[in-house]
C-alpha cells in the first residue's frame, strides 16, 4: 500500500494499529487514510468510519480481531481529478500538433 516500506510484517498481536502502520514506514504523502482497510483474503474485515474510529481509541491489532495473514491496505489517493485529465489532453493535443507541424516544414 501507500506506505514507506510496502510489504508483509510479522508485529505482536498488543501492537497498535497507529503503531503497525509506523513500522511499515508511515502513510506515504500520496496515502489515502480514509480509504484504510483491513482485508482477510477477499473479504473485507474492517474500513471506513469504523476502522477510523478504531484508530482513534487506540485500539490494538488484538483488540480488532485481527488473525495471521490479515492485510492492512493503505492505498493511494486517486491522482489528479477533471482538471488534471484536462491538462494532460490538452498537453498531448498540443505535442500532436507540434509533431505535425515540425514534420510539414
Amino acid at each position: 500500500g501507500a506506505v514507506g516500506q510496502p510489504g508483509f510484517y510479522v508485529v505482536p498481536a498488543d501492537m497498535l494499529l497507529t503503531e503497525m502502520l509506523m513500522a511499515a514506514g508511515g502513510p506515504a504523502t500520496n496515502a489515502n487514510l480514509d480509504e484504510l482497510r483491513i482485508e482477510r483474503g477477499t473479504e473485507l474485515v474492517m474500513g471506513g468510519e469504523e476502522l477510523q474510529e478504531a484508530m482513534r481509541q487506540g485500539l490494538t491489532l488484538d483488540q480488532l480481531n485481527l488473525q495471521a495473514g490479515d492485510q492492512v491496505v493503505l492505498p493511494e489517493r486517486g491522482v489528479g481529478g477533471l482538471f488534471s485529465n484536462i491538462g494532460l489532453i490538452v498537453g498531448l493535443i498540443s505535442s500532436v500538433t507540434l509533431i505535425i507541424f515540425q514534420l510539414s516544414r
